[in-house]
């Protein structure tokens, strides 16, 4: 409830790297912006990812993982489409 009426949004920014300041600073701008609100982030390290990170937010993961990319590919080419 306080973070409603301070205007601030808590997500999971996971990653398979440490990110710089920097690069967590932009993507808090990013989510910032999509969703009007100030992001509080908590920052994971997930080696199993390959590259890329996973943010949720509100409810709704944001998946830029190559591990998802990967998995992706992986059933186009099963089933031909």
């Amino acid at each position: 409830m306080l973070d409603d009426k301070r205007g601030i949004t808590r997500a999971t920014i996971c990653s398979a790297i440490a990110l710089s300041p920097d690069m967590l600073e932009e993507i808090a701008r990013v989510f910032g912006a999509i969703t009007g609100r100030r992001i509080v982030a908590k920052v994971e390290v997930a080696p199993e990812l390959i590259a890329g990170v996973i943010v949720e937010v509100d409810g709704r993961v944001y998946d830029g993982s190559l591990r998802t990319e990967l998995g992706k590919l992986r059933q186009q080419m099963a089933t031909g489409s």
